[in-house]
């Protein structure tokens, strides 16, 4: 119920029917009272408006407490002053249902609500015109606002640039017929919440915020004689087996209680929810778009959903997840600029997130939240977003894998009330938190790489039976325990690796710090690749297994004529005397392999071939993931092109590129050399060499982090490498090459 309209500011004529005792007789012209606004009408009859109301300072310019009523409008415009809570017709009785009105032919405008009915039925609204009633600092203001009534029929009415359109709310059995809603530029065109039974026949919905919202209720009547932004709605129900494509062009796709619907190659902007399952199940969105929505994609308790190669923008929810659907995969698609990437909430479950681009979102990239369980989100690449890269909160047996997270804001991954999830493989990177956790319970976090953060690389608020191993972390300050809880465990017992850092053993984890001085990088090796002393960080945090990096120092070597010379190592015959050579480590056992790149295409001795980059590209390989094996790139006008990877723009087009792991996160980062200086993206340039040697980048001294080198071929062929000793290796005629050959 509406309660919210204010008593009128200016003198209100009271209309009941007959006069009153000592007072003028009504205005009544063949059987028509005549009335003027402001005024309440109290009693049954056929009215007529006689006047205009412009800039009014009335609370409500006509208040109808009676039923069967019949106003006429007369043509006539009742405009107020945009102010809150002011109303140009309000239709309601406290103590009654109002039945039986009629309101026609007049215009509303500049009011907060232009015309409201509030628990009233079977009556009609038609010809009425609502324009600009909104109220500016606030926001707010509806053109046509039906609450908690029955059978309203609204024929041939205009809603134009209002805040809302015609908003409908907990009403049964209404009717729109032959409407306009345009430029609501605030919310909706047309919003049915909590409604049922609804129909909508032949009405336009353009250019509002929002065109269409359907939401709580979803027993509608609505066919394709509905347009918004000129294409049709397809709002099906109980519909099986049907696929709707190009050529259907929708412009928004509501399923309810269907099954086995395939929505494919479609583009969808500027609706309540862009496409929406409901209680659907066993149905799949492909190669669509979605933008400017605020859902982009709803699914309120579908079943068996498949989301792939599909683009959700500059919504408010890019997917949402709820009401307790089941078994979604969203697969291969990106989610970006939206409020919130993906939400799952509702006590949906058995979710999988796989292989998308969550980016830039205005608060987090994925939610999971209340009461989602056994969800998987894994593989996806999560950058930039103001929030948390991944949020979970409230939900059990969540399983977080394999992902890449950079540069969001709050934290690459935070974690509040969750019980048993797990935190395996991911790297996170340039966050405020890399890890934040608040008040979980048998959280299991392994196998990550967790550095750059700026204020910790794990923060940990009232967490019990948490278990942190084989993790890298390299941030300036890598936990902090800001309230107590059960104490953690920091280690494993002593299995069989490798580890993280290509150890042997699997224990505890690796403390790195960026300046050096970390616990693994200053505590000398014990022998089998764990540091000589436990890490101890309080009285209930200690980890027994620390673990110390063991590595080679990179060699040199040259090729020449299909030829792999790799210095005190074998020969390899790889390629042809045109190739490009490429050195990466394919499989993940530290050590370096050889290939080519040949027209576009990166040959890898003892792995798969990879078609990336055009033939005029500069090859490029790294490990951008932290993964420990080489991914391939290439480097074309001052970008950098990664395959599973972000691009990066660093350098100018006629630069050399450079790969190298400048802080010894064993993430790979670029760089490009110039005139003698080597320029590092997010580390400090380097001056060394001259403008016309050949850049070479590798690990002199087995510390785990690169260093520079330049091979000069002006008088012979010689390696010099910074802060090592000269190497005179090859031929001037070589291409050289750097690896961990042994």
């Amino acid at each position: 119920m509406i309660t919210s309209i204010t008593t009128a500011a200016e003198p209100v004529a009271v209309f009941s029917g007959t006069p009153q005792s000592g007072t003028d007789p009504l205005h009544i012209q063949d059987g028509v009272i005549l009335i003027t606004a402001p005024a309440v009408i109290d009693t049954p009859g056929r009215y007529l408006l006689t006047n205009d109301l412009v800039n009014s300072t009335a609370g409500t310019a006509i208040q109808i407490t009676a039923s069967d009523v019949i106003l006429d409008g007369g043509g006539h415009t009742l405009s107020g002053s945009d102010n809150d809570n002011t109303g140009g017709i309000f239709c309601s009785n406290d103590t009654v249902v109002l039945t039986n009105i009629t309101i026609s032919n007049l215009t509303l405008s500049h009011w907060d609500l232009g015309i409201t009915l509030d628990t009233v039925s079977e009556s009609l609204l038609t010809g009425v015109n609502a324009r600009e009633n909104r109220v500016p600092e606030l926001g707010s203001g509806q053109g046509f606002a039906i609450a908690d009534c029955i059978n309203i029929t609204i024929e041939n009415c205009t809603s134009i640039d209002n805040s809302i359109g015609f908003a409908l709310g907990y009403s049964t059995g209404c009717r729109l017929l032959n409407c306009t809603a345009r430029e609501n530029d605030r919310m909706y065109g047309v919003s049915l919440i909590g409604c049922q039974n609804t129909v909508m026949r032949d009405c336009l919905m353009e250019e509002n915020m929002y065109n269409l919202q359907v939401s709580l209720q979803y027993s509608q009547d609505i066919d394709t004689s509905n347009t918004v932004d000129g294409k049709p709605v397809f709002y099906l129900s109980g519909v099986k087996d049907m696929q709707i494509g190009p050529a259907d062009n929708p412009g928004t796709v509501f399923c309810v209680d269907c099954s086995n619907i395939t929505v494919e190659g479609i583009s969808i902007s500027r609706c309540g929810m862009g496409i929406g399952f409901i209680r659907t199940d066993l149905s799949s969105i492909k190669d669509c778009s979605v933008d400017r929505s605020e859902w982009g994609i709803g699914l309120i308790g579908a079943y068996d959903t498949g989301i792939t190669n599909t683009t959700i923008s500059s919504c408010h929810y890019g997917v949402n997840i709820d009401a307790g659907s089941e078994n979604t995969t969203l697969l291969g698609s990106t989610v970006e600029e939206n409020d919130v990437g993906v939400f799952v909430t509702g006590f949906s479950s058995g979710n999988i997130i796989r292989d998308n681009h969550a980016m830039r979102n205005r608060e987090n990239g994925i939610w999971l939240g209340k009461g989602d369980e056994n969800s998987i989100v894994s593989e996806n690449q999560i950058y930039e977003n103001q929030g948390s890269g991944i949020y979970i909160e409230d939900n059990t047996g969540v399983i977080i894998k394999n992902n890449t997270l950079e540069g969001n804001s709050m934290s690459g991954i935070g974690a509040f009330g969750a019980t048993g999830p797990i935190l395996l493989n991911n790297t996170i990177k340039n966050s405020n938190y890399g890890v934040f956790l608040y008040e979980t319970t048998a959280t299991e976090v392994s196998g990550n790489t967790i550095a750059e953060n700026g204020n910790a690389g794990i923060q940990i608020h009232s967490t019990n039976d948490s278990l942190f191993y084989n993790n890298l972390f390299n941030n300036t300050v890598n936990v902090h325990i800001d309230q107590e809880g059960a104490p953690s465990t920091w280690n494993i017992t002593k299995s069989p690796g490798p580890n993280i850092v290509s150890g042997p053993y699997i224990g505890g984890n690796y403390w790195a710090d960026p300046d050096g001085t970390g616990w693994s990088q200053t505590h000398p090796d014990r022998g089998d690749g764990f540091c000589n002393a436990s890490f101890v960080f309080d009285a209930n945090n200690t980890d027994y297994l620390p673990l110390h990096l063991t590595t080679s120092s990179s060699n040199v070597g040259v090729f020449r004529d299909g030829v792999f010379y790799r210095k005190d190592a074998t020969d390899i015959v790889y390629g042809l005397s045109t190739d490009t050579p490429v050195i990466g480590d394919w499989n993940g056992d530290g050590m370096s392999e050889v290939g080519v790149f040949r027209g576009g295409v990166f040959y890898r001795n003892g792995a798969t071939d990879i078609v990336y980059g055009l033939s005029t590209d500069t090859p490029v390989v790294g490990d951008w993931n932290g993964d420990h094996i080489s991914e391939v790139g290439v480097y074309r006008g001052g970008v950098f092109y990664r395959n599973g990877a972000t691009d990066i723009v660093y350098g100018l087009s006629t630069d050399t590129p450079v790969i190298g792991d400048w802080n010894g996160d064993h993430i790979s980062d670029v760089g490009v050399y110039r005139d003698g200086v080597f320029y590092r993206n997010g580390a400090d340039a380097i001056v060394y060499g001259l403008s016309t040697d050949t850049p070479v980048i590798g690990d002199w001294n087995g510390d785990g982090m690169s260093d520079v080198g330049v091979w000069r071929n002006s008088l012979g062929s010689v390696f010099y490498r910074k802060d090592a000793t000269d190497i005179v290796y090859g031929l001037s005629t070589d291409t050289p090459v750097i690896g961990k050959w042994t």
